[in-house]
């Protein structure tokens, strides 16, 4: 049994063991909530902490303040709930060891919840489909993790779709009955509301939180297909909140109290109005139909406070308890953004503050393929603690922590957006390492957008990594992965370019470069997919890297057609490369200095259809 003596053990352990011999510890738990003290007397240590997760921050405090003979330091917490939802469904199913080294980061900067985002990805009985060759967690795995998260104070919440985002279980024929599309369930027919109790009995089976995570969000194609066949006259709104009271209903039977992403109740019937307007108001006849559920607020994309005040005082309007969810911006292909994730959250932790908001939790999802490793999210994790115990931090004070529980600064952990830095600013969803990567060597669309400096500039985002790799104790693998995609993209990023100007220009002798440098891409490309693989298999069950394999396969492939159609032509085996005769063109007349964005794999690998 894992209980808290052993979390102690694996905490002291982790952050050093050196840190807290001769030490006497003294842990004492009080009854007033969100208190936080931890006094040293000469060889004396007392923490005194009101929930479980504040004494392993209490620990880190420890270590961090490990050169001061006497202190006595004091925290009120600002929230009640904070912690992490990871995606698990796009792909990366975390493995239990990193789920466990997760949930072990997460107390020690003194988090509290935790959340494995899984739309069809866990086990329910009678429904072999559902997470079908995928990396589904069965109800054993889910019961360990729930077990060790509890030795530390973490509370382990099911966080599932009862509405939309189901594609991947709504692809199987098993389901077809329930299906309004191919990711939206049929709302209003029975069938939907025994496979829903079914979910929702599977996640009470195997967790022991009394809160839950419905989902309900982005269900745009609600009432649109088949509901639309069976039904004269359609209110959406009415849709919605039916099929969300039978779900509430559902939840309270197995003793579930529901939290749910609130954007739908802000999109439906609002005639082109987006959520981010500013005056989408729910009307009275709305929230009298709204049942016993927490709203969850996410916003992942402005840095303005007073954006933020704005959307809250929408959401509390509803009367309904209030949930932030910022995010760690770890969906924009193999590099995050670390900063620009910072500066959100600052801005949505601010004004969660100043709201009165007493739950918040960051998020790290993985569109389109979840090809950012996992813990590229820590800083986050780390910023989200500062907020809760003291209101916020700087930069600097960031840093500390972040180097006290996991050994790299702030600066180092912020060379992970390298990959990305092309320009002097790095907006939030810039990605142009992704399209630069995958974009075909003949028909590179995105070439319109290359510089001549991106070749020099990524050997040295290379060598910096490579350097961080080794300096790095317990994330090497993170710096050396995306050093190896750096270390592709120093040629990579213009062969494109060369081949087609060389070609035009009838210049057989930068041809032959040319050669050279796809031979190189070639053997880079196989360094930079070991180690990936490598990152994968450490972090993530091994379903879902398929996805990946297949999109460096394909480019290796491409790769390899190139330097042949290359080798024939110089070779006057084949008399032109009709690919390279077409010139390329900027896309909807951008300017080339405009910052990239391009997520979808099949967008950017090809302009014909995939």
């Amino acid at each position: 049994m894992f209980d808290l003596n052993s979390a102690i053990k694996e905490a002291i352990h982790y952050l050093g063991e050196e840190n807290f011999d001769g030490f006497n510890f003294v842990y004492e738990q009080i009854k007033e909530p969100n208190k936080l003290e931890v006094i040293r007397d000469g060889d004396n240590i007392t923490i005194k902490y009101s929930e479980l997760s504040s004494l392993f921050r209490g620990l880190t405090l420890v270590k961090l303040h490990n050169s001061e003979l006497n202190y006595h330091l004091k925290f009120n917490k600002y929230f009640n709930h904070s912690g992490l939802m990871h995606d698990c469904s796009r792909n990366g199913v975390l493995n239990i060891n990193s789920v466990k080294r997760m949930i072990l980061l997460s107390a020690l900067f003194g988090l509290d919840r935790f959340m494995l985002y899984t739309e069809d990805v866990y086990e329910i009985e009678g429904e072999p489909y559902f997470g079908y060759l995928r990396g589904r967690y069965t109800k054993e795995e889910l019961k360990e993790i729930v077990n060790y998260a509890s030795a530390f104070g973490v509370e382990v919440i099911p966080c599932i779709q009862t509405l939309s985002h189901l594609n991947q279980a709504l692809r199987w024929d098993a389901y077809k009955d329930v299906r309004e599309s191919g990711q939206t369930l049929l709302a209003g027919i029975e069938p939907v509301y025994v496979l829903i109790e079914k979910m929702i009995k599977s996640c009470r089976e195997s967790f022991i939180s009394n809160t839950i995570h419905i989902g309900m969000d982005e269900a745009f194609d609600m009432g649109a297909y088949r509901y639309a066949l069976n039904n004269e006259v359609i209110d959406k709104t009415k849709v919605f909140l039916n099929h969300l009271n039978r779900v509430t209903e559902i939840c309270k039977k197995y003793n579930f109290h529901p939290m749910m992403w609130e954007d739908m109740f802000f999109k439906l019937n609002q005639k082109g109005e987006q959520w981010y307007a500013n005056n989408n108001k729910l009307s009275d006849e709305v929230k009298s139909l709204i049942p016993d559920v927490d709203l969850v607020y996410w916003d992942y994309y402005h840095n303005d406070i007073s954006h933020y005040d704005n959307k809250f005082a929408l959401s509390l309007d509803s009367g309904k308890e209030v949930i932030f969810a910022g995010g760690a911006i770890s969906w924009i292909g193999f590099a995050p953004n670390i900063y620009g994730s910072l500066e959100i959250s600052r801005a949505g932790l601010t004004s969660a503050i100043k709201n009165g908001i007493k739950s918040v939790f960051v998020t790290s999802w993985g569109d389109n393929g979840n090809e950012c490793a996992a813990f590229a999210s820590i800083p986050s994790l780390a910023l989200y603690s500062t907020f809760d115990y003291q209101g916020g931090c700087d930069n600097k004070e960031l840093s500390k922590i972040l180097e006290c529980v996991t050994g790299d600064s702030l600066k180092r952990w912020g060379d992970l957006e390298l990959p990305n830095k092309i320009r002097n600013a790095l907006l939030p969803y810039e990605n142009p390492s992704k399209p630069f990567l995958y974009q075909d060597p003949l028909n590179g669309f995105f070439d319109a957008k290359v510089k001549n400096h991106y070749s020099d500039l990524y050997k040295k985002h290379a060598q910096k990594l490579k350097k961080d790799a080794k300096e790095s104790k317990n994330f090497s693998y993170l710096y050396q992965t995306l050093s190896d995609l750096c270390s592709v993209l120093e040629f990579k990023v213009a062969i494109g370019v060369n081949l087609r100007k060389a070609y035009q220009a009838n210049d057989r002798e930068k041809l032959r470069e040319c050669q050279k440098e796809l031979k190189t891409i070639i053997k880079r490309l196989n360094t930079f997919k070991q180690n990936y693989q490598k990152q994968w298999v450490f972090e993530n069950k091994p379903q879902g890297f398929d996805v990946i394999d297949g999109r460096l396969g394909y480019l290796n492939n491409r790769l390899l057609t190139a330097e042949q159609f290359l080798k024939d032509y110089l070779e006057g085996k084949i008399s032109e490369i009709s690919e390279l005769k077409e010139n390329i063109i900027t896309q909807n007349d951008s300017n080339n200095d405009d910052p990239i964005f391009a997520n979808g794999w099949a967008m950017i690998a090809s302009v014909n259809a995939i």
